[in-house]
């Protein structure tokens, strides 16, 4: 009798644990065969976690402010023709290539262009590290981007229209004694509204 009472007291536990793992499992623990008898996992087999899509979020730009500069611009649609070899530009607004990214949250480079005066870009020369620029898209969109850099180039320096990459805004205008050269301030995309 003393050996029965401490088989139960052993059992007892086991036993315990495995018809409470059962119920929790919804029955299915030891049965690998679903009703058409195709074999299947076991319920407690942890489910992989589903990656969530990357949702792009993107807009025509119609408009940039820096703040810190004091810039609020309009952002026309910008145009390259090829037959005279000019972009299109106005002496009040900035412009949008539209032949690269739109304004987005994936990768690729917005790029936007103006004149160096007093009414467009003029004032982007003292731009500091860290300022921010705003894009208000035409679907209700705002990307902030942050200031990283800039560098000079020739008016038939195209790489940056080979840009692949996280999503940032290069922001051109002329530079140089004779506005002979051309100045990239690039920004990194901070986040979208």
């Amino acid at each position: 009798m003393k050996r029965w009472i401490q088989n139960i007291r052993f059992i007892a536990p086991v036993l315990l644990v495995l018809s409470g793992t059962f119920l929790l499992s919804g029955g299915t623990l030891f049965d690998n065969t679903g009703s058409n008898g195709q074999t299947k996992v076991a319920a407690l087999t942890p489910a992989k976690p589903k990656p969530a899509p990357k949702v792009t979020i993107q807009g025509i730009p119609t408009r940039i402010v820096v703040p810190a500069e004091a810039i609020d611009l309009q952002v026309d649609k910008g145009y390259y023709n090829e037959t005279t070899r000019t972009w299109s530009l106005s002496g009040t607004h900035a412009q949008y290539a539209v032949m690269t990214a739109q304004a987005n949250n994936v990768g690729g480079n917005t790029f936007i262009y103006g004149h160096n005066n007093h009414k467009v870009f003029g004032k982007l020369l003292k731009i500091k590290a860290g300022d921010v620029v705003i894009i208000y898209t035409d679907n209700g969109h705002k990307f902030y981007y942050s200031y990283r850099t800039e560098s000079d180039v020739k008016p038939d320096d195209t790489s940056l229209f080979n840009y692949q990459g996280p999503p940032i805004l290069t922001v051109q205008t002329c530079s140089g004694a004779w506005y002979q050269n051309r100045r990239l301030f690039v920004f990194d995309l901070i986040r979208v509204e």
